[in-house]
């Protein structure tokens, strides 16, 4: 995908952390269409949103109806397949026939994770939740969040959620918890992103 990105797409995406969620899905006349099913704060968002446009108007249309979900695990420098997709159980869910093998980007680069690890022990995982500064960073992110919420500081909550979800977005707990705020403090763009991603992830519990 990053041969579709322009700049300042380019610059937001080597310096981004996170997943972002696509999903591909025909239509009754069998077009394929494209969207994000989460979205970011940044460039990023906008620049694989503009990507997937251009894209898609070269997909063939489907014979059968067709659905699938394509993780893209956005990290310059620890890839989150062999990270938080090891550490967190949320992460579960991408294993689900719905889900393609999910896609690590580094910078420019991308390849897809198939054929990775994609199981660790819980020893394996206790080293790596101790070496992973994603998952420092995600455990941080929850910790902000609880503290600002019991401060009664709905906007930096949010803001410590939003860092959450944008490295776990498969977490229903979290996309609940983001819903249920102020909706006052809440862009509405997110609203729509959770309620649809919500729906999904509730149908393969």
């Amino acid at each position: 995908f990053s041969q579709y990105f322009q700049l300042p797409s380019v610059q937001y995406l080597i310096k981004t952390e996170g997943v972002l969620l696509i999903e591909m899905k025909s239509d009754l006349t069998g077009q394929i269409r494209a969207r994000l099913l989460n979205t970011f704060n940044s460039g990023v968002s906008k620049g694989l949103e503009n990507a997937l446009l251009i894209m898609s108007k070269n997909w063939k249309k489907a014979d059968e109806p067709f659905h699938k979900i394509l993780p893209y695990y956005i990290s310059p420098k620890e890839p989150i397949s062999q990270s938080l997709a090891l550490i967190l159980e949320d992460y579960e869910v991408a294993k689900n026939d719905l889900f393609i093998d999910p896609w690590n980007v580094s910078g420019l680069y991308s390849a897809s994770t198939f054929g990775e690890k994609t199981e660790a022990n819980e020893a394996e995982k206790t080293a790596l939740k101790q070496t992973s500064e994603l998952y420092a960073k995600y455990v941080n992110a929850l910790a902000e969040y609880e503290a600002q919420r019991k401060k009664g500081k709905s906007k930096k909550a949010i803001q410590a959620l939003n860092t959450a979800l944008q490295l776990n977005p498969y977490s229903i707990d979290l996309l609940e918890k983001r819903l249920a705020m102020n909706e006052k403090k809440l862009n509405a763009k997110y609203r729509e992103y959770d309620q649809d991603l919500l729906e999904i992830l509730r149908s393969l519990k």
